[in-house]
């Protein structure tokens, strides 16, 4: 019997991999994705397991993802984050460019 690249062998023949998981022509079992990663059904590599994207006021890393710094924004599936026009300011985890403003003017000093 051919064994079929996405495809694990049984004693009751080939199976497909579950997500999560993944193998190589030729295996037993299939393998698990590395903690916090994550595969389609099917998989044949480990490079096929990936972070999930990341949320809004977060981005991409090597390892998974990694909240926006003070003064910069992301949304839903980063992998940067953008930084806030020139003179404002943003919590760290902002969501949107919506989100940078103005610093708060002293006291005795308003806001053109």
């Amino acid at each position: 019997m051919n064994h079929v690249r996405l495809e694990y062998m049984t004693d009751n023949g080939c199976e497909q991999c579950q997500e999560n998981s993944w193998s190589e022509d030729g295996a037993s079992s299939c393998s698990q994705c590395p903690e916090g990663q994550m595969s389609d059904a099917g998989s044949t590599s480990q490079e096929d397991c990936h972070h999930e994207p990341c949320e809004a006021g977060d981005y991409m890393t090597d390892n998974g993802c990694e909240q926006c710094q003070e003064n910069s924004w992301s949304e839903d599936g980063a992998s940067s984050c953008s930084q806030c026009p020139e003179g404002q300011m943003s919590d760290a985890g902002s969501t949107s460019q919506e989100d940078c403003h103005h610093e708060p003017c002293e006291a005795g000093v308003h806001d053109r």
